[in-house]
């Protein structure tokens, strides 16, 4: 907490959205997605540095420009694929990722995107399918083995 920073964020206090993935690399098995906010950059970064602690191997994507009040909207909006129990992190759904590709469209298209890591808007999404087919293959490889006590 800094000196400056108030205790509790105002809704219409600006900051940063951020996007957080698993890194593409065939180690890594996560296949949530973080979206989240932060008062400014280095507090996101720090955010970041947190985060990869508990769950390694997530990268940060990409930051824009929102107020609190806005990323709590996103995700109201977006309940339904969050991950239970954890409101920022979502289930690779083709929901979350469309609209995760809107939001950042939108930015990106006012230039207000910041992309971090290589990433473009064009990998992100790439990446965020990637994700999905491989929940899928997850999924579907739990409801066929199910019960027999061989995976």
């Amino acid at each position: 907490m800094y000196l400056n920073e108030p205790l509790f964020p105002t809704p219409q206090q600006q900051g940063l959205m951020y996007l957080m993935l698993p890194a593409a690399d065939p180690r890594i098995t996560k296949t949530e997605i973080k979206v989240g906010w932060a008062t400014d950059r280095r507090r996101q970064r720090q955010r970041a540095k947190a985060h990869r602690q508990i769950s390694p191997g997530m990268d940060t994507v990409a930051i824009w420009p929102a107020t609190r009040e806005y990323e709590e909207n996103f995700h109201r909006r977006n309940a339904h694929d969050a991950m239970p129990g954890k409101r920022e992190w979502y289930f690779p759904a083709l929901a979350i990722i469309q609209a995760i590709r809107h939001e950042i469209r939108t930015h990106d298209e006012a230039g207000t995107v910041t992309w971090l890591n290589g990433y473009t808007e064009r990998r992100s999404v790439a990446r965020m399918q990637e994700l999905l087919v491989a929940a899928d293959r997850v999924e579907y490889l739990m409801t066929q083995y199910r019960g027999t006590g061989t995976l």
